[in-house]
């Protein structure tokens, strides 16, 4: 049924696709588009005969005998990959004047909406950030129902700042120190 992972062969290949096997005498198809999220011309590209592969079931047609494979990884699949509280460098995929929308290393894309982008309010986003720049972002939610992640740059930045501090001030602790005047009361204490 659709949605099904299966593990197959892959028996042909043609222009616009691959043929897998995924039971003997039975076999489906991966259409071109369906093989990465970046854009194929020759499935050669990224298979050839043989290779042993794993696909989802995205469509059936018991009428024509058709199954319809995909290795692209769903948007749910994709947002399940990710945890909440990660911090990942995205690339700034898309800006509208509610927010910006992130492609994140793992494929998945995300939504920072335009109070968690670290600018003023009523900031004309276009004007802060390009198609293409680099941002840091961290994970707020994942929705695996539907597979829509929402992302902060600002909370990425302060987590930033908050690791910065704690290492400066491990590294500048002094052992043995002034001390409190009560530390200094106990240790004559003891002496004596």
């Amino acid at each position: 049924k659709e949605g099904t992972k299966v593990t197959g062969k892959v028996a042909r290949i043609q222009p616009f696709g691959a043929f897998v096997e995924i039971f003997p005498g039975v076999d489906g198809l991966i259409h071109v588009s369906a093989m990465s999220t970046d854009r194929i011309r020759d499935p050669r590209q990224v298979l050839k005969e043989g290779d042993e592969i794993e696909a989802t079931v995205v469509s059936l047609d018991l009428d024509k005998k058709r199954i319809g494979l995909s290795m692209v990884k769903t948007p749910q699949e994709l947002a399940a990959e990710l945890g909440k509280g990660a911090v990942f460098d995205g690339i700034v995929d898309r800006i509208e004047t509610f927010g910006l929308f992130v492609k994140l290393p793992t494929g998945a894309r995300g939504l920072v909406p335009s109070a968690e982008t670290g600018t003023q309010r009523g900031v004309d986003l276009k004007k802060e950030f390009q198609p293409g720049q680099t941002v840091k972002v961290t994970v707020l939610e994942v929705d695996n129902n539907n597979g829509k992640i929402r992302l902060s740059i600002k909370a990425a930045a302060e987590a930033e700042e908050r690791a910065e501090f704690s290492s400066f001030i491990g590294a500048n602790k002094q052992v043995g120190g002034f001390g409190t005047l009560a530390d200094k009361l106990k240790g004559a204490l003891k002496k004596k």
